[in-house]
């Protein structure tokens, strides 16, 4: 274990111990900045642009504001399999509409890690979508441009959070028990996966990123 790993575990730790939410000292620790890739500011806007637009045509049930978003934007090609077949299916099954509704919370990283949102908050309530929407569909075409990411060191550190917190969220799950620290699961779930995306999850393409705990 690394020095750079083993302080980012102590420091995940620490707030957990803060906030009275369980953890378990050998949880393994997660790479170091000089093992991961961590994605460009380019990727990671068209990431959110993407995003929103799949997760507001699933709030909305409706494809068709998404499709001329994306299409304003430049990005239909960027979307990632299961998003497009989401966006072009004829009907919308209401489980496909939670899962990708849920979506709008995997942006908050995305947007956080490009400096649109200045502090993520800890994952204890949704996010609210009114401002979120506001935001997005005022956004010009090549938004990207020009975008860079926090430190990969910042990054890190979030993500060794969430794989903490998503292991607590997961233990409680299986044992019955309320989840703890006032954490709610769906946004913790959401926030992992972007976090690992964000830092390589080892080249893995958006609809393949792994959560494991």
């Amino acid at each position: 274990m690394t020095e750079e790993a083993a302080a980012r575990k102590a420091r995940s730790e620490a707030i957990l111990e803060a906030r009275e939410i369980p953890f378990i000292a050998w949880l393994p620790v997660i790479e170091t900045a000089d093992e991961i890739s961590l994605r460009s500011g380019e990727a990671v806007m068209r990431r959110a642009m993407c995003l929103f637009a799949v997760s507001e045509a699933a709030i909305r049930g409706k494809t068709r504001p998404a499709k001329e978003l994306l299409e304003r934007w430049g990005l239909s090609e960027d979307l990632s399999p299961d998003e497009t077949a989401f966006v072009r299916s004829w009907r919308m099954p209401r489980h496909e509409r939670v899962q990708f509704s849920w979506r709008s919370e995997a942006l908050v990283p995305l947007m956080w890690a490009t400096g649109l949102y200045e502090d993520m908050g800890f994952p204890c309530n949704t996010y609210d979508f009114g401002p979120i929407a506001a935001f997005w569909t005022a956004v010009p075409a090549r938004y990207w441009e020009g975008i860079g990411t926090r430190s990969a060191d910042d990054i890190l550190n979030e993500a060794d959070l969430i794989y903490r917190l998503h292991w607590a969220v997961r233990d409680a799950q299986l044992n019955g028990r309320p989840t703890p620290g006032g954490l709610d699961a769906g946004v913790v779930q959401e926030r992992h996966y972007a976090l690992n995306w964000l830092i390589g999850n080892g080249g893995a393409e958006w609809d393949d990123v792994g959560t494991d705990t």
